[in-house]
């Protein structure tokens, strides 16, 4: 099952660079999931789902590490849930 993952502005306003638990990635998984996300190139959840980063979503956050102005956006990760 796929689970399509929005970044808000909030979540942009509200993260911390360089911050695998806090990042605007990890804010939009950890509100999208009900659980606390980390991510990296890889996403994960503590129940043990998680996966790649979609190539879009690595962008985005090398982008915001280093201060580059970056948006809102979404991006679909596979969730590891039976459709």
């Amino acid at each position: 099952m796929t689970k399509t993952i929005h970044v808000t502005q909030e979540d942009i306003d509200r993260g911390r660079p360089c911050d695998a638990t806090h990042c605007p990635v990890a804010r939009a998984l950890t509100r999208t999931f009900r659980q606390f996300a980390t991510v990296g190139d890889y996403w994960a959840l503590p129940d043990g789902r998680g996966g790649p980063l979609p190539p879009e979503a690595r962008r985005f956050v090398r982008r915001f590490d280093h201060q580059v102005p970056v948006g809102p956006f979404q991006f679909t990760v596979e969730t590891g849930e039976p459709t």
